[in-house]
């Protein structure tokens, strides 16, 4: 499947640290909404989280993404491979699925060619009433 152009040049624009935007993809008919952010703010992110955790193993990747951070490696990249990005990264996300409690992801990283939609509105439960039943009153 190829990716919506539109939301790759969102990704795009995120990737390279030019916006953050509340949006809502669609992903195996689960909702998932979160802030739109750039590869490194999400690396950023999981690094502190990690590393305010503490224990032996988060503080091993912490470090590895701190070295990762100090050599640039998210700092190297061209437009094409910004419009091309395979991943996508949310933070604060959310997922809404039918008839399940939302569950709260925090950090999150997606392939940006499994989205079959996406929306800049945040998912909400509508009560709808019958159409039949209030067309005979």
């Amino acid at each position: 499947m190829h990716p919506d152009p539109l939301f790759s040049a969102l990704v795009a624009t995120a990737f390279a640290g030019s916006m953050s935007a509340r949006i809502t993809v669609q992903i195996g008919g689960v909702f998932i909404h979160g802030a739109l952010i750039s590869e490194k703010t999400y690396f950023t992110g999981i690094r502190d989280q990690l590393a305010y955790e503490g224990t032996h193993g988060a503080t091993l990747v912490a470090n590895l993404f701190q070295n990762s951070l100090e050599a640039g490696a998210f700092d190297q990249t061209t437009e094409e491979q910004q419009m091309n990005a395979p991943m996508f990264f949310l933070q604060d996300a959310i997922t809404y699925a039918a008839d399940q409690p939302a569950l709260w992801l925090g950090w999150w990283r997606g392939r940006v060619d499994a989205v079959t939609g996406w929306s800049w509105e945040k998912p909400q439960k509508l009560v709808v009433e019958d159409a039949d039943a209030t067309s005979n009153e």
